[in-house]
């Protein structure tokens, strides 16, 4: 789209200083333009840094309970991924994920 830009690392990390400072048990609403991709990936992030390291596929897992049709931005995920020191454990607690086609969805998706 025109006049958009890739989400960035400085982004995320501030994306990930904004979410530290709610409750812990905190409900969030994270929203995009479709609900697939890029919110997400940061929902993923914001919750793999709240539950702290090692519970990458928990958060992946709550994540698709609530939204059975998500497919989180890999390039997010990576920016996450760096932000948080995670070493690839957020990406392939996901990996399944990645390799769903956007085919799949209705058009009522999008």
């Amino acid at each position: 789209m025109p006049n958009r830009q890739p989400p960035s690392l400085e982004q995320i990390r501030e994306i990930l200083a904004f979410s530290a400072a709610f409750p812990k048990r905190a409900s969030v609403l994270v929203h995009c333009w479709a609900g697939i991709s890029r919110s997400t990936a940061v929902g993923y992030a914001i919750s793999c840094h709240s539950a702290g390291p090692g519970t990458e596929k928990d958060c992946i897992v709550h994540l698709q309970k609530g939204r059975p049709k998500a497919l989180p931005n890999l390039r997010i995920i990576t920016l996450a991924e760096i932000a948080l020191g995670r070493n690839g454990t957020m990406f392939a607690a996901c990996e399944d994920m990645a390799s769903r086609q956007f085919s799949q969805f209705d058009d009522e998706d999008f």
